[in-house]
């Protein structure tokens, strides 16, 4: 009577809560052949990637593989097939995931002026968190400046204690070429802090709001490419009695400027 076969995943970055039919992309799993009844020696068996974001290669113990999941999201369909006449014994079929944006994003520390400048440290976690992104790395791209009133000028000058000692200042977010990692599942995709700080001008009176919609990117670890998953749109807000209001991911910090030069 010939044996039945099953596929067991083990993700590397296990932890609790964790999606067991889903995973992150870039993500390293073990997958084990399980035969029943077990018979010695063990059927020969190769694992096939048969469609999606995902490659495997054999480990040093029979029956057991590697599996790591692509830089893109997507539908996978592993095959088993046994290495004597290549027939079909088991299959297996999961979901592959990018990061959809950030959660439990959190005010770590406010800056109210002096030498941080205006602004505050964004503690930000990748989503979804029932899969890791342990092997991701994300940065920040180019944006337009958008500005209305006391931010409507467009060349730098000075900066002294996060005032601007000119009327003029920056007008396109720089890009952030420096990767930055995640810290996986068990730390709730933790990514590292972000701050968020931008001069204002010494001269506000009458208020103003300017604007950039940064966009984000990730990559996987040793794998080419580079995607946008969303976009973190950093505004800056004063109002007519020179409160400052600086938010980014849905969370910011209100701070009231010195009087207008």
């Amino acid at each position: 009577m010939a044996g039945k076969f099953a596929l067991a995943l083990e993700p590397l970055d296990d932890f609790s809560g964790r999606s067991k039919v889903r995973f992150g992309v870039g993500e390293e799993l073990g997958l084990d052949v399980l035969e029943t009844p077990k018979v010695k020696p063990p059927t020969e068996v190769v694992a096939v990637v048969k469609s999606g974001p995902a490659a495997i290669k054999p480990s040093q113990v029979m029956g057991s593989f590697v599996l790591k999941c692509g830089n893109k999201p997507g539908a996978v369909v592993i095959e088993v097939r046994t290495k004597a006449d290549k027939k079909v014994v088991a299959t297996k079929r999961f979901e592959v995931v990018a990061p959809s944006g950030y959660t439990n994003v959190k005010v770590a520390k406010k800056l109210n002026g002096g030498k941080d400048g205006y602004g505050f440290v964004a503690e930000l976690h990748l989503a979804p968190l029932d899969v890791s992104f342990k092997w991701v790395e994300k940065r920040e791209g180019s944006a337009p400046y958008e500005g209305a009133g006391c931010f409507k000028k467009i060349q730098v000058k000075e900066i002294k204690d996060g005032m601007l000692e000119g009327e003029e200042y920056a007008v396109i977010h720089p890009v952030n070429n420096k990767w930055l990692a995640c810290d996986g599942g068990k730390k709730q995709n933790h990514m590292r802090y972000d701050q968020i700080t931008s001069a204002v001008p010494s001269k506000w009176a009458g208020g103003g709001k300017f604007q950039w919609s940064i966009p984000q990117f990730y990559r996987v670890k040793g794998m080419s490419g580079e995607f946008q998953f969303t976009t973190g749109l950093h505004q800056e807000v004063i109002n007519a009695s020179g409160m400052l209001e600086v938010s980014k991911f849905g969370v910011g910090n209100k701070i009231q400027l010195p009087p207008s030069k």
